[in-house]
């Protein structure tokens, strides 16, 4: 049976309890890395931080699960660590894929975003599934009409969009390769510039995506994850899954996350967090 380390921010208290007790249930063994009360105002960067290293520790033989306000600040944090594939899920859908097309060893959720019964469901589809060697999901002519209606979209809305491909379901780039044009993209731009990834679910392109230094990606697929995600987390990459959400909502959420700036406050505190994390890491890469 599997080792599951879990952990959450204060947001995610009671959802946590909820998970442990299910995972114990079906016979799992679970570390519990806290916080276990809505006063202990841990920053979730270092929630994610010690579990990402218990999996390290134990040689990624363990998984984790990491839930916070929407789960999008704990999977940006835990794609900064080396081997850890960390994958937002609210639906059965994502889990799957996450599993099965990107090998997901951690399954991050948002206490606001998903119900206790539903989350059990999540949880239980991630965990009952193995990555398997060999070609996954091929793509599909939805997600490049996806991305033709987002574009036209942007343009209409008088954006300068630079498209960096690929543009036809012949190219079989691999996900992480476009992701990482669009990094450099921004990187080059010293951050001026924003990104917009879509591939089948989203999961595969932030994970990528947040291995970039600077790089804050998030999966949304409402309104909420998108407004959290900018306010809260300052990302400045937008993954949407085209199997996932639809034309006209994936319309409505790059309109809400393209009309808010992050503002000093409450959370500028934890997204230096997730900075200083992701330099340290740096650091410790280069004397490797």
């Amino acid at each position: 049976m599997k080792k599951i380390v879990i952990g959450c921010d204060n947001a995610a208290v009671d959802l946590k309890q909820t998970i442990i007790a299910f995972l114990k249930a079906k016979g799992y063994e679970v570390e519990n890395i806290g916080c276990d009360s809505i006063l202990d105002n841990t920053y979730y960067p270092y929630i994610a931080e010690k579990l990402c290293n218990k999996i390290i520790e134990s040689n990624y033989e363990k998984e984790g699960i990491l839930i916070c306000g929407t789960g999008i600040g704990m999977a940006m944090t835990a794609n900064k660590f080396p081997g850890i594939r960390a994958a937002v899920c609210h639906d059965n859908y994502s889990a799957e894929r996450a599993k099965l097309s990107n090998d997901a060893n951690v399954l991050c959720m948002g206490a606001r975003i998903i119900g206790p019964e539903l989350a059990k469901k999540v949880t239980a589809e991630w965990l009952s599934l193995e990555f398997v060697d060999g070609n996954s999901t091929p793509k599909v002519n939805a997600i490049l009409d996806l991305k033709q209606t987002i574009i036209a979209f942007l343009k209409a809305k008088g954006y300068e969009v630079e498209n960096i491909g690929c543009d036809s379901i012949l190219d079989n780039t691999y996900y992480p390769y476009i992701a990482e044009k669009l990094c450099n993209k921004i990187i080059e731009s010293n951050y001026e510039k924003e990104g917009i990834l879509i591939c089948g679910t989203g999961i595969g392109m932030a994970m990528t995506a947040n291995k970039f230094p600077g790089i804050r990606a998030a999966v949304c697929h409402d309104n909420y994850s998108a407004e959290r995600a900018k306010l809260s987390n300052d990302a400045n990459v937008l993954c949407m899954g085209a199997r996932i959400i639809g034309p006209e909502l994936a319309k409505k959420v790059t309109a809400e996350w393209l009309s808010l700036e992050f503002v000093d406050g409450n959370s500028t505190p934890k997204v230096n967090a997730i900075r200083e994390l992701e330099e340290r890491n740096m650091a410790a890469f280069s004397k490797v």
